[in-house]
């Protein structure tokens, strides 16, 4: 939180484009920041110009190079342009040669998007140095990485000032609701989506305005295809066409959970408009506030704990959702209420697949309905099959019934299965191993060992 907020008392009836004139003031890099974000930069570049070939393009790409990026938000994203001549092997090979000797003798470590970059903490930035191919239109390129040069020409050829300044709002208001970043982890809401959105309807007012009615938003600046074409061509919840490359979604990434998160926050800006939609309040006693939430629900809380598998983001993400969704299916299938599960890494260390149950502990048997009684053979197999383990056969109604020792009564211990059993419950095999040797914990005692913003996300939900 900004240290000037202190000063600012928000009364009631604040009308939101003073809110908003506030707010920029403590998000926009004062000219001390700018100043030395200059000063890195150029050394930074005069060193890669010393050593890379002058038929190589350098050239400052991202939100730094376009005005848009947040106060004490020091990111650069450097771009080396190869010309086509140069094969995608001397991008990989010549391209992070030549970065990590411009960045030593600073840490460094390779990134894969769709080909390696490097990043680097070369001062108080956090850098990015990726080789790609210098194009001038979408039909070009050989790889995405490349369309990035278009979008920054894109922006600083339309965007005025002002329009900057809205575009950071809209980033701190989504970082506010968690619906920034395209992730997959997040599933949300990229930069240069922010920068299209405020293109688009030209103020942060008018787009939480218009975002607040949204039903299937469909976006085409540029206005690269016909009414009719967008719904044929493309199936997500949200579709803004990329002015650069028609045949590209920007918005591909944000899933309809992400989406209502903006649409019921832009709800709720208008209806009551507050600094604190920008800057939520973090709860004095976070901790003792959720024991006592966990406490005062009497439902069950388990969480399966375990190592996280060497695996990129855009791996392990998905792995860890279709682990906790095949988790929760077994747990509706088995006769537990399931209210709702969380999933959680810190993509290097550990990982969480937490649960909270309505239902949780159930009887040692289970009543299973047969066929009904005219059906004579498979009665008969019924009966076989029941015979040696029911506790108790009988005829209701038209039917016959068994009693059966129930397999798991407590949703702790079939979870439990499933971790020492991963593989005959469609759990990853990036992640079985990890899970075999996991911890299972319940209740307050997940309070040590995920993080408390997880644990109030899982518990509380949306500060709507």
């Amino acid at each position: 939180m900004p240290a000037s907020r202190k000063k600012t008392v928000y009364m009631p009836g604040h009308d939101l484009d003073d809110i908003c004139a506030r707010v920029i003031e403590w998000i926009r890099p004062d000219e001390t920041e700018i100043s030395r974000e200059r000063k890195e930069i150029e050394k930074l570049l005069l060193r890669m110009r010393a050593l890379i070939p002058a038929e190589i393009g350098i050239e400052l790409a991202g939100s730094m190079a376009k005005g848009t990026n947040l106060r004490s938000a020091l990111e650069f994203d450097i771009f080396m342009l190869f010309p086509k001549h140069y094969t995608l092997k001397d991008l990989e090979v010549l391209g992070l040669e030549w970065a990590k000797k411009a960045v030593a003798p600073h840490k460094w470590h390779v990134g894969y998007a769709e080909h390696p970059y490097l990043n680097a903490r070369v001062g108080n930035a956090d850098v990015d140095i990726v080789p790609s191919f210098k194009i001038t239109s979408a039909e070009e390129m050989q790889s995405s990485v490349d369309r990035s040069q278009l979008h920054t020409h894109y922006i600083l050829r339309n965007m005025n000032d002002r329009q900057k300044d809205d575009v950071r709002l809209l980033k701190q208001f989504m970082k506010a609701i968690g619906a920034y970043g395209a992730e997959l982890r997040v599933g949300g809401f990229s930069g240069y989506l922010c920068e299209l959105l405020i293109l688009r309807y030209g103020t942060f007012r008018k787009l939480v305005e218009e975002a607040a009615t949204w039903q299937r938003p469909v976006i085409d600046i540029e206005k690269s295809y016909g009414e009719h074409e967008l719904a044929k061509s493309f199936s997500e919840p949200l579709i803004v066409i990329d002015p650069v490359d028609r045949k590209r979604n920007v918005a591909a990434a944000v899933s309809r959970t992400t989406l209502s998160k903006f649409i019921i926050g832009a709800q709720t800006l208008l209806k009551n408009p507050s600094e604190e939609k920008f800057f939520p309040k973090r709860e004095v006693g976070e901790k003792e506030r959720l024991r006592r939430e966990i406490r005062s629900r009497s439902t069950e809380l388990v969480g399966m704990i375990f190592s996280a598998p060497k695996a990129v983001p855009d791996v392990l993400w998905p792995q860890l959702k279709k682990a906790s969704t095949n988790i929760g299916k077994q747990l509706g299938m088995n006769g537990f209420s399931l209210i709702s599960s969380e999933l959680w890494t810190d993509e290097k260390k550990r990982c969480a697949l937490l649960f909270e149950l309505e239902v949780h502990m159930l009887p040692n048997v289970v009543k299973v309905s047969g066929p009904e009684v005219h059906f004579d053979m498979q009665v008969e197999n019924f009966v076989k099959a029941h015979r040696g383990s029911a506790r108790k056969i009988w005829v209701e109604d038209s039917r016959i019934v068994a009693l059966e020792k129930r397999k798991f009564s407590d949703a702790a211990g079939l979870i439990r299965h499933i971790a020492r059993n991963p593989d005959g419950y469609g759990i990853p095999e990036k992640m079985q191993a990890c899970m075999r040797r996991g911890r299972l914990a319940k209740g307050e005692a997940l309070l040590r060992l995920v993080p408390l913003e997880v644990i109030h996300r899982f518990l509380l939900g949306e500060e709507l």
